[in-house]
């Protein structure tokens, strides 16, 4: 009911997926979670990909941010633009299949 209701501040978002090994994965989530950011999906393999979705005016500054953090180890691919909310911690897109 209108007890369980929330009110979502969309916005648009850069998907990025970054790729590092275990030790910067640590380094990088820090980085993320202190700039204000929630991580999307965690898959931990040989490494760990995080998908991270920033907010379009901030991807540069992000990007530039996880490149110098870890001294250009870390993969960063632009997968897509989406539009993101975070609700209750959890990141949700809008149109998700």
């Amino acid at each position: 009911g209108v007890e369980k209701s929330v009110i979502a501040d969309w916005k648009e978002a850069d998907i990025l997926v970054i790729r590092s090994d275990y030790p910067l994965y640590g380094k990088i989530r820090y980085l993320a979670e202190s700039e204000g950011l929630t991580p999307g999906d965690i898959a931990f393999t040989e490494n760990v990909e995080m998908t991270l979705p920033v907010p379009a005016e901030r991807t540069a500054e992000i990007r530039k941010k996880i490149t110098d953090l870890s001294a250009g180890r870390a993969e960063i691919i632009e997968k897509e633009k989406r539009l993101f909310t975070v609700i209750e911690g959890q990141t949700v897109y809008l149109n998700e299949n």
